[in-house]
């Protein structure tokens, strides 16, 4: 919520504290979710070990492992938001967030070597503008407002052209949708 406030702040201060929210939105909501496969899997390696203080040793060091990653849990929170975004653009920005957010915890900057720094910090300035409306649609979807005031407010309201340029910066919405619906009269001189 402390990006809602309107203060200034590091770009990539305010990127991962809208990471950080929407990871901690999706745990209390729907708890710690687990990936069976995974945890199917490491119960198989785990059962392939013959001596028991190996079994259990591994266990402990592998008992956070079959936790959703950082992008289904991204994508999933951001699926709740009543937008109909389609899933596959969702899906991939999802998967460039998790990818940014663990390369500045990690490694405490990016690491492809596709972007240059300048790049980089622009393309977190727009995911972060992008999850800054994400995530406020998703509360005010959390507490009860309608979606259909919702989607007016993304597409039609007052500030419309500043969320949906966000959204196209960074690929949940195409191009186009930021055509006027409708005609705009000529002016007559």
């Amino acid at each position: 919520m402390g990006t809602r406030r309107g203060k200034l702040m590091y770009t990539e201060h305010r990127f991962i504290m809208l990471i950080w929210g929407l990871e901690t939105f999706h745990r209390k909501k729907h708890g710690a979710k687990r990936s069976t496969r995974t945890e199917k899997r490491i119960q198989q390696i785990i059962e392939k070990l013959t001596d028991p203080k190996d079994q259990k040793d591994l266990a402990k060091w592998l008992r956070f492992t079959p936790e959703l990653n950082l992008e289904q849990r991204i994508f999933e929170a951001l699926s709740e938001v009543p937008l109909n975004l389609d899933p596959g653009r969702l899906r991939s920005f999802a998967n460039g967030c998790a990818k940014d957010r663990n390369e500045m915890s990690h490694f405490g900057e990016h690491q492809d070597g596709e972007r240059t720094y300048g790049e980089f910090m622009l393309a977190l300035h727009w995911k972060s503008e992008a999850l800054s409306y994400l995530f406020h649609v998703l509360i005010l979807h959390e507490i009860g407002l309608d979606d259909a005031i919702l989607r007016w407010w993304v597409n039609e309201g007052f500030h419309s052209f500043h969320i949906k340029s966000a959204l196209v910066q960074v690929g949940l919405l195409p191009a186009d949708a930021l055509k006027p619906p409708v005609p705009i009269p000529q002016l007559v001189q």
